[in-house]
């Protein structure tokens, strides 16, 4: 991988790379929301390439993205008054992988 291939002496040091999730968007990850990403780690010498790690202890990283958009908004008009507008709405396909926790009304 490019972002952690060791070429850094700061990397092999620190024993440590960032990785951007972006970088896993595309060809060959394509990943979705409420993806799984699977880390393990080998180490290198001028011998060749150990064994990796197992893959877990915190090396699985859950993938999230900001929820879908809601969808069916419409006006209750049984709960609409001259002095209130009550809007409803279903939840998007997607709560992104994590529980949805607001929702922002604006209007205009």
């Amino acid at each position: 991988m490019v972002h952690c291939d060791g070429s850094l002496s700061a990397i092999v040091s620190s024993k440590e790379c960032s990785i951007p999730i972006s970088s896993l968007f595309g060809s060959p990850y394509n990943l979705v929301a409420q993806s799984s990403v699977y880390a393990k780690v080998a180490a290198v010498n001028v011998v060749g390439v150990g064994a990796y790690s197992q893959g877990g202890n915190g090396a699985v990283i859950q993938i999230s993205f900001a929820p879908d958009a809601p969808i069916n908004l419409a006006r209750d008009s049984n709960l609409t008054t001259i002095n209130q507008i009550v809007l409803i709405w279903s939840a998007g396909a997607s709560n992104g992988g994590n529980p949805i926790i607001d929702y922002r009304v604006t209007y205009d």
